[in-house]
């Protein structure tokens, strides 16, 4: 095929029908909002099965235009599975497990790709009213907090009971518990792209109020479940997050901004390290962090393995260490040690740190290591999770070049996972998959480029 071909069906590509590209929007919605919640399989499973089958049909309409440079982050997603499949067959510890880790994480991280792709590659020409449900979607775990909060609170105030599925539990004890590591994935990306969007708005000396306060609500709307639920690793995030929102600021739009903005820009970063200031006096863990970690980082595991209740030593202090502190910097340095024990990894997304542990320690708990990466790592050995993790940069870079909204959301959905998977136990099941059909989809976002993304409607 000629290059001139190729440019012209890159720059024309194949539109595809507004009702599939709204069922595709429909289907990401409910995706990520439900993803989260407990025995609600079925219905994931059913719209990553229809999603696959649309975005095989959109994929093989627009065959050509993935013959391009810009097909990098898909192709290292293909690479991931191959690896994955590799993993399986000639290097995994754990043949068992594996199998049957193949046939559900990424059984599910495959059919979400396939969706993913067929939906990045619409949404490159759909219409903006597309980008309200991809929005309300990515809000969707926030809406879904609130609504059994204010359920909660009415069943209390006028004395009747909640179905267990409507009720907040604040621990494992029912089977429609949600643990904190669920708020921070799925609620993270709302806040961050908020913050893009209104970056955004800044460029432009007359920035619309009537859509920042859309886009407000949700940084509220984040920070309040960090806060009711005590999410220091969600409050964590949520300042780098910010930070690097007022560095583009400054960097990119100083010139631009009014008094009107300066004062938006100081309420926000007000509201935003205030909670944050509030939850470390809230935390007696926070004001430890230093005596923590001058233990942690010299324990061994046999000291803290040597019984099958684990030993917590005793910091300057006198006191003994914050048991969320040491085990963040103890599970650090001691899978540290594992990934030279097997850098091709385990074979295990979801607690191969507890599995390596326990072929020397059978006291240690079967665990994961307190970071999605280093779990990724210890899993997929150092080849999976440095695939992953270029396909996620390589997808960044290049949907900068599409319009917003939709380079908003590529960029900053994109980035704020890959930073929680520093210090957040999302290297498990529900989480590891929808990573992956994320970099998909914005890999597919980004096989257009500015004049390249839509056709004038």
């Amino acid at each position: 095929m000629s290059q001139g071909a190729l440019t012209h069906i890159e720059s024309q590509g194949v539109a595809t029908p507004e009702w599939m590209v709204k069922t595709q929007c429909a289907l990401f919605a409910t995706l990520w909002a439900v993803t989260m919640l407990p025995n609600i399989l079925i219905v994931r499973n059913f719209a990553l099965v229809l999603g696959a089958i649309i975005g095989l049909y959109i994929a093989f309409r627009n065959r050509e235009a993935l013959i391009s440079k810009k097909v990098i982050p898909i192709a290292v997603i293909a690479l991931l599975f191959l690896w994955v499949t590799w993993h399986l067959l000639f290097i995994g510890k754990n043949h068992t497990l594996q199998w049957a880790e193949y046939g559900s994480l990424w059984r599910r991280a495959l059919l979400g790709s396939l969706f993913a792709l067929g939906l990045g590659l619409s949404l490159i020409r759909s219409k903006r009213s597309d980008w309200g449900l991809i929005f309300a979607g990515l809000c969707g775990p926030v809406v879904i907090y609130y609504f059994k909060y204010f359920a909660g609170f009415i069943a209390t105030h006028f004395g009747f009971s909640l179905p267990e599925a409507l009720i907040l539990f604040s621990s494992g004890v029912s089977s429609f518990y949600i643990p904190k590591i669920s708020y921070v994935f799925f609620c993270l990306p709302a806040f961050a792209v908020s913050l893009g969007y209104i970056a955004e708005l800044f460029r432009s000396k007359d920035i619309k109020w009537k859509i920042a306060s859309i886009y407000i609500a949700p940084i509220i709307g984040v920070l309040g479940i960090f806060y009711l639920e005590n999410i220091k690793n969600g409050f964590i995030y949520a300042v780098i997050l910010t930070l690097i929102f007022f560095i583009y600021i400054f960097r990119s739009a100083a010139k631009a901004l009014s008094w009107k903005s300066y004062c938006l820009l100081a309420l926000l970063g007000l509201a935003i390290f205030s909670s944050f200031l509030n939850n470390i006096y809230a935390n007696d863990s926070w004001k430890t962090l230093a005596a923590d970690y001058k233990i942690a980082s010299h324990a061994q595991p046999v000291q803290i393995w040597s019984s099958e209740a684990s030993v917590y030593p005793i910091n300057e202090y006198g006191r003994q260490v914050s048991i969320t502190n040491f085990d963040r910097v103890f599970y650090l340095t001691t899978a540290l040690t594992f990934v030279k024990q097997y850098p091709m990894g385990y074979g295990l997304v979801q607690s191969s740190f507890g599995h390596i542990a326990r072929e020397n320690f059978p006291s240690a708990p079967l665990i994961q290591s307190h970071s999605g990466w280093m779990d990724l790592t210890l899993g997929l050995g150092i080849p999976g999770a440095l695939l992953l993790l270029v396909a996620s940069i390589f997808a960044m870079l290049q949907v900068t070049n599409v319009p917003s909204p939709w380079s908003i959301f590529g960029v900053w959905s994109l980035l704020s996972i890959v930073l929680l998977l520093l210090t957040t136990e999302a290297g498990q099941k529900n989480y590891v998959d929808t990573f992956v059909w994320l970099v998909v989809m914005v890999g597919g976002l980004g096989l257009g480029s500015v004049t390249q993304n839509r056709s004038k409607q």
